[in-house]
């Protein structure tokens, strides 16, 4: 029991110490709480701070970015006032050397003055002596006249003699006048006889004339199969006879080599259709080019399930006729494609790859090569101010992502003159940037290093695309209103026999309209009006 009691009395003094240290522990824990509060107070003061700094930070950048767009106008107005002063020198040089040029032509005007006044002395003192000279001529002369009768009297009887000769020779004209029209016909006969046959081959080569005929057939419908024998049954029934034979294989070569042609023509035209010029003003050096010019029209329909579309482009072009000079307002036809579907992503694609293959053609091409003016599609899409379609919505989302297209192109035409206008120093920097979150976009130098050099010479591809579009957005920000506006132009025409259908339909329904209110059915309205008709008649 005595056990008992102490174990009793041991335990509660145990429990007494327990809460005596449960009471420490809560005072401790309010006193850690308001640490911890007080820390969170200082925390969301800090916080507060760094959002001040952060948006400091943020205005400085912007101040900075404006200070540098400021920076780079003055100098581009720097620079021009420079070449201004240049071209102020050399006027104001040309301007001394034409003074000094005067000044000698004035001392040469007095010296030859006086030498003017003694030429005329001369003159006067020649003059004297022409005077006596005059008087001997006129003694001359008349003893001369003397003679001179005599001569003419000599030559009274040569002409009568001479027309004795004229009547002899005039009939032997007559009859060399009807000698000349016996050659002629013979000679006439010899023509029509050679004429009487046709050479489609000149050393062996089909002529550009047979070549055009053999096209001309072609686009008539006739087979290619029978086309030599259309030539030759045509040429027959005239009376001309036909040296050379056309086959199927040389009129598909023909073929062949005229949409070759027809493609080369088109990149010719393309590369130099113009209309108005714009100059840009690009940092220091003034960019001239022919932004405008060219429209787009296509339309398109299905049968038997597969889609077809009809491409046409419409520019300034050359004049090919004789009796016409300059440029001329020209549409010409792309060609007639099927595609894979009616998407207007697909259309769009489609156009890329059209445009693609005759710059690939005409770049190829000797006259490409001579003229050394290639085209790429950016070329032709920063040229391109509009398109023509009918009312459907695929058509119309067709014109936007051409919009986009033509956007980008701009931008990448841009970029470009910047980097060939930009120093290094400048460009460096960007290109060091660009090429860093290329590789991070990779996965880092690790991964960067185990890609092929394929691989890398596709992600280096895009980021240059990227970079040359950045660079083209930063110039284009930098121009004027009117060069945004210029550049940004993109036009789209609607087809009118839409309009036209739209109407009909409006008045159909706006006359079932009339019936319904009036209580009149469509058939006895027919009647009314037929009856009418023939009232006005009768």
């Amino acid at each position: 029991m005595t056990s008992l009691q102490e174990l009793l009395a041991l335990s509660e003094n145990k429990v007494q110490l327990l809460e005596d240290r449960v009471i420490e522990l809560e005072s401790a824990l309010h006193i850690q709480r308001d640490l911890v509060a007080e820390l969170s107070q200082a925390l969301a003061d800090e916080k507060d701070q760094s959002a001040t700094l952060c948006a400091g930070l943020d205005a400085q950048i912007e101040h900075s970015k404006k200070l540098y767009k400021a920076l780079r106008v003055e100098k581009r107005a720097q620079q021009r006032g420079q070449a201004w002063k240049g071209v102020l020198e050399e006027q104001i040089q040309l301007l001394k050397s034409a003074d000094i040029k005067l000044a000698v032509d004035l001392q040469m005007a007095k010296g030859n003055a006086s030498k003017a006044v003694d030429a005329l002395l001369k003159t006067e003192r020649e003059n004297s002596a022409l005077r006596s000279k005059l008087s001997k001529t006129l003694e001359q002369c008349t003893t001369e006249a003397a003679l001179a009768q005599q001569k003419l009297t000599q030559a009274h009887n040569r002409m009568k003699e001479h027309k004795k000769l004229s009547e002899k020779l005039k009939k032997r004209c007559d009859r060399a006048a009807r000698v000349h029209a016996n050659a002629l016909k013979r000679a006439t006969d010899h023509v029509k006889k050679e004429s009487a046959v046709h050479k489609l081959l000149h050393k062996g080569v089909f002529t550009e004339k047979t070549h055009n005929l053999i096209r001309l057939l072609v686009r008539a419908g006739c087979s290619r199969a029978y086309v030599g024998e259309v030539i030759h049954a045509v040429f027959k029934t005239a009376g001309i006879s036909v040296q050379g034979k056309v086959s199927r294989h040389t009129v598909s070569r023909v073929v062949l080599e005229g949409y070759f042609a027809a493609n080369m023509q088109l990149g010719y035209e393309m590369a130099e259709a113009k209309s108005e010029c714009l100059s840009l003003f690009c940092y220091n050096s003034c960019l001239t080019n022919c932004f405008l010019g060219m429209t787009f029209g296509a339309d398109g329909t299905t049968h038997r399930s597969i889609n077809y579309n009809s491409r046409h482009v419409h520019y300034k072009a050359q004049s090919y006729s004789d009796d016409s000079a300059g440029t001329k307002q020209t549409t010409r036809l792309l060609g007639v494609h099927s595609s894979l579907d009616g998407s207007s992503e697909e259309s769009v694609k489609s156009w890329k790859e059209l445009l693609g293959g005759i710059a690939e053609i005409y770049n190829q091409s000797p006259l490409g090569k001579r003229t050394n003016h290639l085209i790429r599609v950016i070329d032709i899409f920063v040229k391109l101010i509009g398109m023509h379609s009918d009312h459907c919505a695929k058509e119309k989302k067709d014109f936007r992502l051409m919009e986009k297209e033509k956007t980008l192109a701009t931008y990448q035409y841009l970029g470009e003159e910047e980097i060939l206008e930009r120093p290094n120093q400048e460009l460096i920097p960007q290109f060091e940037m660009a090429h860093k979150q290329m590789v991070q976009k990779a996965g880092g130098s690790a991964e960067w290093d185990k890609l092929s050099a394929i691989e890398k010479a596709e992600h280096q591809a895009k980021m240059m695309e990227t970079l040359v579009i950045e660079l083209g957005k930063e110039s284009f920000d930098m121009l004027s209103d009117d060069e945004k506006h210029t550049l940004k132009l993109f036009i789209w025409a609607g087809c009118g026999c839409h309009k036209d259908l739209n109407t009909v339909r409006g008045g159909n329904a706006a006359m079932m309209a009339w019936w319904g209110e009036n209580g009149v059915p469509p058939s006895a309205g027919k009647q009314r009006q037929c009856s009418s008709v023939k009232g006005s008649f009768a």
